[in-house]
């Protein structure tokens, strides 16, 4: 299986063993105030996914690419 899918292929790929997915919603400098990657992750979500927060692994004294 590809790396990316589409929603037709990951459909029938749910539940396979050995399949990771990982949401990594960031909404940054998108003009996307106020809105919560995790809480909507947490909302709801494509089953078995994993939430994975971007600002998490990088490094804050780092400039930020946009």
């Amino acid at each position: 299986m590809d790396a990316l899918v589409t929603t037709d292929e990951l459909a029938t790929q749910l539940g396979s063993p050995g399949l990771h997915l990982l949401d990594a919603t960031w909404f940054g400098s998108l003009g996307a105030e106020g809105r919560d990657a995790s809480a909507e992750f947490a909302a709801g979500h494509i089953p078995g996914a994993a939430f994975l927060d971007p600002v998490s692994y990088t490094h804050l004294t780092l400039p930020t690419i946009y």
